[in-house]
């Protein structure tokens, strides 16, 4: 979580914006590391996965069912 607002390719977000892609990232690191996290890590993960989410349904998903893409950044 440390490197969260760190600028890609280290960080989390795409000039200080959530990605798709990057968003599936971490969400698959917290995934694999949840057995091994403490319940302040889980909680603090959980909260993060719940930002993420709230981005991707509220500034990524378009009506057509598709996802607003980043042309500056692979997604």
């Amino acid at each position: 979580m440390a490197i969260e607002n760190e600028p890609y390719p280290f960080g989390w977000k795409h000039d200080g914006s959530y990605v798709n892609h990057n968003n599936y990232d971490v969400a698959n690191i917290f995934r694999y590391g949840w057995p091994h996290m403490s319940p302040e890590q889980k909680r603090r993960a959980a909260s993060k996965i719940r930002d993420m989410l709230h981005w991707t349904l509220n500034s990524s998903l378009q009506n057509d069912g598709s996802f607003r893409t980043v042309p500056a950044f692979f997604s």
